[in-house]
């Protein structure tokens, strides 16, 4: 493939249809795909085994957003998402039914509580 047609193929690609907001917002395109998966999985009855994970996404680059560094880790360096999985082991498979990001201190003011996060709701 030509270097052309892969730069017009990668301008062509878009992981939202929401408009780019007027304040700074480093994960804009992560917004949608997030509360997309969590409202699929709204209507999934997981059991009543269910565990929390906290992992985090490797990354080398100490710009991008939401970096951190947890040294304690196999891979220290990147962001952090925590996800609640169905932890009843159904032929061996684990069910994700909840994901986020944790956006810490790169979270815009004006982009308001996750439609998902009791705790940012209240507060």
């Amino acid at each position: 493939m030509s270097k052309n047609r892969y730069e017009s193929l990668l301008q062509a690609l878009s992981y939202t249809k929401r408009p780019s907001p007027n304040y700074n917002d480093p994960f804009h395109e992560q917004h949608q795909l997030e509360e997309e998966f969590n409202d699929h999985y709204q209507t999934e009855s997981p059991g009543w085994q269910n565990s929390l994970n906290e992992s985090i996404s490797i990354w080398l680059n100490k710009y991008c957003p939401g970096f951190l560094c947890v040294p304690r880790n196999p891979h220290p360096f990147g962001n952090d998402y925590h996800a609640i999985w169905d932890s009843e082991f159904n032929l061996g498979c684990m069910i994700l039914w909840h994901a986020e990001i944790q956006e810490r201190k790169d979270c815009p003011t004006e982009l308001g509580p996750k439609k998902h996060n009791k705790e940012r709701q209240l507060s």
